[in-house]
């Protein structure tokens, strides 16, 4: 058993050299919680805005209530991002909340609801735009069942990120049960270069080097970069050979990438 599993991890090194390699499942330009200079963050109008000028993937965030609902939104809390509403736990953990509580309750500024993960998946499951997944908690077994099913033969579309390493573990250690896992880079948030990032699939870093993308690319490894919207350093950053800039402004980074 164990060869196997060393043979499957050798065969998803291939697979994220593969996509290093392939023109048509790069992610260049990725939309920042969606086209979110455009529209209101990790909203439904915002990941839309995405897809219609034609980002290369978009990314957001996922939190778990209390009762195991994945819902998008980047902060811990609602308040942020809310309409300030008395009946809406504005300040509470989103993972103290049960979710009827939400959606009962809360609206998003722009006047939407708070986006579940399963309603943003069913969306995106046909549009052509790579899928960038922030845990923001760790992956349940329910939110990998939702991925397998939306992109079944389309893997390649997606990417799981986190600040965190042992929510990436938790969803390495699901490879056995859910195979097409194989087939998804694991790749850690950090704002510099970290210690045992090698051991995942890439990393997702705020400041990066030459030397650094070096050394991951001859690895096979995938190397992004975040925040960045000036069209200037979205350039350098491209030509220093990155695999994807994660940047608010999405329509910058595309005409950067066509330069």
């Amino acid at each position: 058993m164990l060869i196997l599993h060393y043979a499957f991890r050798s065969l998803k090194i291939i697979n994220v050299i593969v996509i290093l390699i392939s023109p048509q499942l790069l992610s260049i330009c990725v939309a920042h919680r969606g086209n979110s200079s455009e529209e209101l963050e990790n909203s439904m109008s915002a990941f839309k805005s995405a897809v219609e000028i034609g980002a290369d993937a978009l990314e957001f965030d996922i939190h778990h209530t209390k009762d195991g609902v994945a819902i998008v939104n980047h902060d811990a809390t609602l308040g942020r991002t809310a309409m300030p509403n008395k009946f809406c736990p504005m300040t509470k953990k989103i993972s103290s909340i049960n979710y009827s509580e939400i959606e009962q309750n809360c609206l998003l500024k722009n006047g939407e609801k708070f986006p579940r993960f399963d309603e943003l998946l069913d969306y995106l499951k046909d549009k052509k735009i790579g899928v960038v997944i922030e845990l923001k908690d760790a992956a349940t077994d329910s939110d990998l069942k939702l991925l397998e099913h939306y992109f079944r033969g389309q893997y390649e579309r997606l990417k799981i990120i986190s600040f965190k390493s042992k929510y990436l573990n938790s969803v390495r250690e699901k490879e056995w049960d859910y195979e097409f896992l194989m087939e998804v880079p694991l790749i850690l948030l950090a704002e510099i270069l970290p210690f045992g990032a090698s051991k995942l699939d890439g990393v997702d870093l705020h400041f990066v080097t030459k030397a650094e993308i070096n050394y991951f690319r001859n690895q096979g490894q995938i190397v992004g970069v975040w925040v960045y919207d000036d069209p200037l350093k979205i350039l350098k950053l491209l030509n220093l050979g990155v695999d994807f800039v994660t940047t608010n402004k999405p329509r910058a980074c595309l005409q950067k990438e066509k330069n």
